[in-house]
């Protein structure tokens, strides 16, 4: 039988994660898609409004470049402990619990 990977983008499989471990053999998050999903936004137009949340403080960075540790994090939390991919995986901060 070959390799089952599993590539978590959905809040859905953040909260069954336990039950995908145990077959998954590889296990990840998809930062990016996971936000979308998670903030209810979409990469192809939070572009109009995302500067005004930041100017107006209702979030302190862009969540598609920086995770957001707290919310996105948490879901990831629940989930076991895996590897990350998409933008945010390369952001130090994406490894950080707040």
């Amino acid at each position: 039988m070959g390799l089952f990977c599993n590539h978590n983008h959905r809040c859905r499989t953040c909260i069954a994660a336990d039950e995908i471990a145990e077959v998954a053999e590889v296990f990840s998050f998809g930062t990016n898609d996971l936000t979308q999903t998670a903030l209810g936004v979409s990469s192809d137009d939070y572009g109009s409004f995302i500067n005004d949340y930041i100017d107006q403080e209702i979030i302190t960075r862009d969540p598609l470049q920086s995770i957001d540790a707290k919310g996105v994090g948490g879901l990831m939390e629940i989930g076991v402990k895996g590897g990350i991919c998409g933008e945010q995986g390369g952001d130090s901060p994406a490894s950080r619990r707040s």
